[in-house]
C-alpha cells in the first residue's frame, strides 16, 4: 500500500486548503498513476482529463 498526498482544491473559510492522504496500491510507483487510479483512469486519460480543468 502506498498514500498518495492531496490538497483539497477548493479553499475552506479560513482560506487554508486541506491537506489529505489516500491510499493506492503499492504498484502505482509514481504520483500520476496513483492519482489516475482513484479516478479509474489510465495516466494518459487524467493527464488528458487534467490539461480540460
Amino acid at each position: 500500500m502506498r498514500v498518495l498526498l492531496c490538497t483539497n482544491g477548493t479553499v475552506e473559510r479560513d482560506g487554508t486548503r486541506r491537506c489529505f492522504g489516500l491510499t493506492v496500491p503499492a504498484d502505482c510507483t509514481d504520483p500520476i498513476e496513483a492519482a489516475a487510479w482513484t479516478y479509474g483512469l489510465t495516466p494518459a486519460q487524467y493527464a488528458q482529463a487534467q490539461r480540460r480543468s
